[in-house]
């Protein structure tokens, strides 16, 4: 008895530093477990040898839809995103680009042309891609959907894509290659004119197929719908320059009226009437009546070589060769427009007023007499109804890519 109560003080001694030994081993496995947990941070990490200097490759979800979640939506690629046309519609915008990227948003073998659908706040819905490689010409929304018109290789045909506004298919149509080609959209569908080397030709769809009749010896350059008829100003192939009246249902030429000028070069509807800008020895522009049967009056604008023209609400805008630009208001005021060899992109209507686009040699966007809102080699606008502009811009980083950003006006 005396040997055991000599023995328990060793052995309580024993039992205590086998608990503390145990204790701690728990203490020390419990903290390992939680410092690699899978929820624990670890940007902050020294990387070891075999992470370091490692390429970090660009990831393309190629996903449809996708959140505008930084603001500014990209449209991207590791090739070359071309913007070719918006179209901005009650159940959204709509994005026309070409595309030669391997990896990105739109991806294909060859140069493809697409369309990409946007929402409101500019989240990527949607895409669609034609099939071949094609030169994007036109494309203009109507009551079937989104009419893109597209060229092919070789030039010789012109291909008519109605594609529906949920972009999940098509119709295609091929018609002869034309000079140029005018979509008019009507209650049901559209008619389409195709300005030609020897005529102009209007299609039409029936049941299916894609119906054509000859408009005559003409080259059509704008036309408006009166009453029950399109009046259609054209330059005769011959020379000089006419107005026809063609009834809508048929499209039989109904009435023809020449004009004075060698060449029509801009017309449209004013409250005073029908402004034209008219090309012979000289330029001239011209108030008509409504019907096109009276010259209420006219001006005399000089020997202007008159290579492009910008529709406004007050007007129209004519640049030359040397890209001066000659503002022409619907009362045939005028008004020399400074550039400072700053390039025009287009002409902006925002709350009725008329804002001119311009870029400047650096590439930066701007409107006239205010200061740049961003660098870009093209941009688009569309004002929306809460007194913000949506800027669709193609730029180019490493590689070129679309950006969509709303800013305030």
């Amino acid at each position: 008895m005396k040997k055991f109560k000599a023995a328990v003080p060793t052995v309580c001694y024993t039992v205590l530093l086998l608990a503390i030994a145990l204790l701690s081993f728990l203490i020390a496995g419990k903290t390992e477990l939680t410092t690699t947990s899978a929820h624990t941070p670890t940007t902050n990490k020294t990387p070891s040898p075999s992470q370091e200097n490692t390429p970090v490759e660009t990831v393309y979800d190629n996903v449809f839809p996708r959140q505008n979640n930084q603001g500014n939506q990209r449209i991207y690629g590791e090739g070359n995103v071309a913007l070719l046309d918006a179209l901005q519609t009650p159940t959204g915008n709509y994005v026309v680009l070409s595309s030669d990227c391997r990896k990105g948003d739109i991806t294909s073998s060859g140069p493809v042309t697409a369309v990409v659908k946007l929402n409101g706040d500019n989240d990527l819905l949607c895409s669609y891609q034609l099939s071949s490689e094609e030169t994007f010409i036109t494309v203009r929304q109507t009551a079937i959907g989104i009419v893109l018109i597209t060229e092919d290789a070789d030039k010789k045909y012109h291909s008519v894509h109605i594609i529906g506004y949920d972009l999940i298919g098509e119709s295609k149509y091929k018609i002869p290659a034309a000079n140029t080609v005018h979509v008019v959209p009507t209650e049901k569908d559209f008619v389409l004119f195709a300005s030609y080397p020897d005529e102009c030709v209007a299609y039409t769809l029936r049941d299916g197929k894609l119906l054509f009749q000859s408009i005559g010896k003409y080259s059509l350059v704008e036309l408006f719908e009166y009453e029950d008829s399109y009046v259609l100003f054209c330059n005769e192939l011959s020379g000089g320059c006419s107005v026809l009246t063609a009834d809508k249902s048929t499209l039989s030429v109904t009435e023809k009226q020449r004009l004075s000028g060698d060449k029509i070069l801009f017309v449209k509807p004013t409250p005073a009437g029908i402004l034209a800008v008219e090309q012979g020895e000289r330029t001239y522009a011209r108030i008509y009546s409504l019907n096109m049967k009276e010259r209420l009056k006219e001006k005399g604008l000089g020997l202007v070589a008159v290579q492009k023209t910008y529709r406004t609400d007050a007007g129209v805008v004519l640049a030359n060769e040397n890209s001066d630009l000659v503002l022409i208001r619907d009362d045939l005021t005028t008004e020399l427009i400074e550039t400072s060899d700053n390039v025009l992109l287009n002409v902006i209507s925002i709350n009725g007023s008329d804002r001119l686009l311009f870029k400047d040699m650096n590439g930066n966007i701007f409107f006239e007499n205010m200061t740049p809102f961003t660098q870009a080699e093209k941009a688009i606008v569309l004002p929306t109804p809460n007194n913000s502009l949506t800027i669709i811009t193609e730029k180019k980083d490493k590689y070129s890519f679309i950006e969509i950003t709303d800013i305030v006006y």
